[in-house]
């Protein structure tokens, strides 16, 4: 990390409150720095640390760009970044990002129909992005109709799914 982002504090100033930045946070900074194979160790290594919670959604967001940047290295990266990105998306990581990496490796693996019922709660009347995000949801329906026209190469069928109806009501909970 780059030392002079932190300057030291001038005498006479006083702290009010101070938190601690979330060491998940290391883990964009390595994402940034190309450095994908050290980001992937430190967010296993933090996620054998912590229970999951909201605080691990932004460890999965940014295994998920990891094991996306480096998944001509290994065959399962790919399927390992389709995983952070749903685990991402069940903790409440609601901006678009995950929703949106999800269904381009589901659709570069040949999952068109889990793709599809991606597509179609992001369509639900009830679903919403995030305020703080870049999810559109009438992107995910020019998606769905580029989907459909793909259904006859799917490798699963539409009885698979990538969500049950439980992991749906969680979805569905999520509001800012």
């Amino acid at each position: 990390m780059d030392d002079r982002l932190y300057k030291p504090i001038k005498s006479g100033y006083n702290i009010l409150f101070s938190s601690p930045i979330p060491r998940y946070l290391d883990l964009g900074t390595l994402n940034f720095e190309g450095k994908f194979a050290k980001a992937i160790k430190l967010g296993e290594e933090l996620l054998s640390l912590n229970p999951p919670d909201d605080y691990c959604s932004g460890i999965y967001i940014n295994l998920m760009v990891s094991y996306f940047k480096l998944r001509d290295k290994k065959k399962e990266y790919l399927e390992q970044s389709s995983f952070c990105a749903k685990r991402a998306i069940l903790l409440g990581h609601n901006t678009g990002y995950a929703h949106e990496r999800l269904v381009i490796n589901l659709e570069k693996s040949g999952f068109i129909n889990q793709a599809i019922q991606l597509c179609n709660i992001i369509l639900l009347r009830d679903f919403r992005f995030s305020r703080n995000g870049c999810g559109n949801s009438m992107d995910f329906h020019k998606r769905k109709d580029k989907l459909l026209k793909k259904v006859h190469k799917s490798v699963d069928s539409s009885t698979d799914i990538l969500f049950t109806e439980s992991e749906i009501r969680v979805i569905l909970s999520y509001r800012d």
